[in-house]
């Protein structure tokens, strides 16, 4: 199965139709009968793009959007380079 509503994935495993790998974005509370479980070992790894109009990526305001971007996600980049 694929969706992006996470409630529907919970739904699913709920109705043992599979286990789902869930980000912690989803900030979701699990229903009845459905735990979570933290993963051991080496974290999983999202890949993060960033969209604009061609052009756009050197106005000022989209620069500083992408440079936070990158910013925030640079502690986890030695996490993906061990995977």
């Amino acid at each position: 199965h694929r969706t992006g509503d996470w409630h529907a994935v919970l739904a699913l495993v709920r109705a043992r139709l599979g286990v789902a790998l869930v980000p912690r974005l989803a900030s979701i509370v699990p229903p009845a009968g459905v735990q979570i479980r933290r993963l051991d070992g080496t974290p999983p790894v999202r890949h993060v793009i960033g969209v604009c109009r061609g052009g756009a990526e050197h106005r000022p305001a989209v620069r500083a959007t992408l440079a936070a971007v990158r910013a925030a996600a640079r502690p986890y980049e030695d996490l993906s380079a061990a995977a």
